[in-house]
C-alpha cells in the first residue's frame, strides 16, 4: 500500500508472480500545500514480513524559454519586445528591471506562451544596458524567474531641412541660408562642405 503525508492511503497492483507492482497517484490540494509530496510505501511479503520506504517529489516548476529578445540584443527605442514559452501552464508573467516598475505580459489561452514588451522610462545617454527579469507564476502555484540582458539604443534624431530646399540654386560668393528642425532636442549641429558631381539624370 501507499500513503501520502496527509494520511491518505492507496493500494498498489501486485503482479501475478508477486515480484513487481504498479499503480498511480493523484495528489490532492491539501497534499500539495508544502510544495513537495512524501509517498510512503509499505510492502508485505507472503510470509508476513514488511518493508517501508518513503519517496519525495517536488511540484513541477515552470521552465521558461525566452524567444525574444535574444540574449544581449540591442533594441532601438524605449521598449523591448518580449516573447517566450513555458513547459507548464502559467497564470501570470511580469517583467521588471528594478527601476522602471513591474509590467505585465500577455498570456496565451493555454497559458504556455507569453508576449508583450518592457518599456523603460527615459534615456540617460545614447545607450542603456539593462537586465530584464521575467517572473512567472504557474497554475499549480510554483514560481520561477529568468533574466536577460538588453541594450536599449536611443534612436538618432531626424533632421528636416527647411532651407535650402531640394533643387535650390545658388550663386558663387553668395551666402546660403541654412535652417531646419529636429524631432529631438539638439545639443549642437555642425556642417562640412564638399564638391559634388551631379549626373545628367
Amino acid at each position: 500500500s501507499m500513503a501520502d503525508q496527509t494520511g491518505a492511503t492507496q493500494g498498489m497492483q501486485v503482479s501475478a508472480d508477486g515480484l513487481s507492482f504498479s499503480g498511480s497517484y493523484s495528489p490532492s490540494s491539501s497534499s500539495l500545500a508544502t510544495g513537495s509530496i512524501g509517498l510512503t510505501f509499505i510492502a508485505t511479503a507472503v510470509d508476513g514480513n514488511t518493508a517501508q520506504q518513503t519517496l519525495f517529489a517536488q511540484l513541477a516548476q515552470p521552465i521558461l524559454t525566452i524567444t525574444s529578445p535574444a540574449n544581449g540584443a540591442s533594441v532601438t527605442g524605449l521598449t523591448a519586445p518580449i516573447a517566450g514559452t513555458s513547459n507548464i501552464a502559467l497564470t501570470s508573467v511580469t517583467a521588471s528591471d528594478g527601476s522602471d516598475g513591474t509590467q505585465p505580459l500577455q498570456l496565451s489561452s493555454d497559458g504556455k506562451s507569453f508576449s508583450g514588451g518592457y518599456t523603460i522610462a527615459a534615456f540617460s545617454g545614447p545607450r542603456i544596458t539593462d537586465r530584464i527579469e521575467i517572473n512567472a507564476v504557474a497554475a499549480i502555484g510554483t514560481t520561477t524567474q529568468s533574466s536577460i540582458p538588453v541594450n536599449f539604443q536611443a534612436p538618432p534624431p531626424i533632421i528636416t531641412f527647411t532651407n535650402p530646399r531640394a533643387g535650390s540654386t545658388f550663386l558663387p560668393n553668395q551666402p546660403i541660408t541654412i535652417s531646419g528642425t529636429s524631432n529631438q532636442q539638439l545639443q549642437s549641429v555642425s556642417m562640412s562642405a564638399g564638391s559634388v558631381t551631379l549626373s545628367g539624370d
